[in-house]
């Protein structure tokens, strides 16, 4: 009678320490659960809101300043003629912009320029990069200048720019893919 009583008391304190033991491991497995379902939510929202992104894919490609478009916008919304724009003039349809994941190279008249940017943000109809050049920092430091350009599509292969200094809507057409 002692040994079964014995016998009793010695399972019902491991039937103690067991439950004892599973709630821990609950516990564990429950926080283990929450801990994967946070991590995964936050690397989706990092992912979905991260405000830099390596380029917008239709920006890839070489594009060539399009000096008669350029021209035709001057006279036909500001009345400017051809004279008028002076400097402007005889530089536009001179310059070509080569854009790659992360960089821009310009060439005006020979003189190339390799920049890196990022892509701030985009939308069906256009996109925001950032020089991320020290010329770009530079030049927003001591000439007032923006180190952000918003690129406005008007096809596949055409877009728009404010040109600074001069404010003047500048258009580029594709000339090559590098896809």
């Amino acid at each position: 009678m002692i040994n079964s009583r014995r016998a009793r008391v010695k399972i019902s304190v491991l039937q103690e320490e067991y439950a004892h033991w599973n709630r821990i491991m609950a516990w564990k497995i429950a926080t283990l659960a929450l801990l994967t379902v946070v991590v995964v939510l936050s690397i989706i929202l990092l992912v979905r809101t991260s405000p830099v992104r390596p380029t917008d894919r239709r920006l890839i490609g070489t594009w060539v300043s399009d000096r008669d478009r350029t021209i035709a916008e001057c006279k036909e919304v500001w009345g400017v003629t051809e004279d008028r724009l002076g400097v402007w003039s005889e530089l536009l349809g001179k310059m070509s912009i080569t854009f790659s994941e992360g960089m821009v190279e310009t060439d005006l008249n020979g003189e190339k320029l390799i920049t890196p940017y990022s892509v701030l943000a985009c939308d069906r109809t256009s996109v925001v990069l950032r020089d991320d050049s020290e010329e770009g920092a530079w030049a927003a430091e001591v000439l007032g200048l923006s180190t952000f350009s918003k690129i406005h599509f008007d096809g596949d292969d055409s877009y728009w720019v404010f040109s600074e200094p001069g404010a003047i809507k500048e258009y580029f057409r594709r000339v090559t893919d590098t896809d």
